[in-house]
């Protein structure tokens, strides 16, 4: 007889077919500053699950942006014997070539511009409990915590109203 085993390899596509993977585009110019913010909202209960499973995949993409970062300094920035950007100890360097600053300037606008896509850890219902946490959140907001918040709201209704 053969026997169906019971590992996630076999199961998850099949489930992948059953559950459509919803998706939701950030810009990366938020995700630094989306990271404290998610991280400070005062939730609890099922609220701080969306919010921590959310937190997970914010956290991931910030790792796939500051690598991107320091690739693209990599490409402008004066390097040491080895190869490797000099950094100075206040986190700046020094373009090799200062006739490519406006070069680098709009490369990393370009990088920062670009709509990450969040994937991770998610469950089934999390984008329409994310968009019930957001709407009735009640701290008052300002400044970066302000613009986060609306291009978050933004993300989460898209990915909402784009499910099937």
């Amino acid at each position: 007889l053969l026997q169906l085993r019971h590992t996630s390899d076999v199961h998850e596509p099949l489930l992948r077919k059953m559950i459509p993977l919803m998706s939701v585009a950030i810009e990366n110019r938020y995700l630094p500053a989306l990271i404290p913010f998610l991280a400070g909202m005062p939730l609890a209960g099922a609220q701080s699950r969306a919010r921590s499973k959310l937190l997970g995949m914010v956290t991931l993409a910030f790792e796939g942006l500051a690598l991107a970062e320091r690739e693209l300094v990599a490409e402008y920035a004066t390097l040491d014997e080895d190869g490797a950007p000099i950094i100075a100890e206040d986190s700046t360097f020094t373009l090799a070539n200062p006739e490519a600053a406006n070069e680098y300037v709009a490369a990393r606008e370009e990088l920062m511009g670009e709509r990450t896509i969040l994937t991770g850890d998610t469950y089934l219902g999390h984008y329409q409990a994310l968009q019930t946490l957001l709407a009735e959140y009640a701290q008052p907001l300002a400044g970066d915590d302000a613009a986060v918040y609306d291009h978050l709201c933004d993300a989460i209704d898209q990915a909402v109203s784009e499910q099937p």
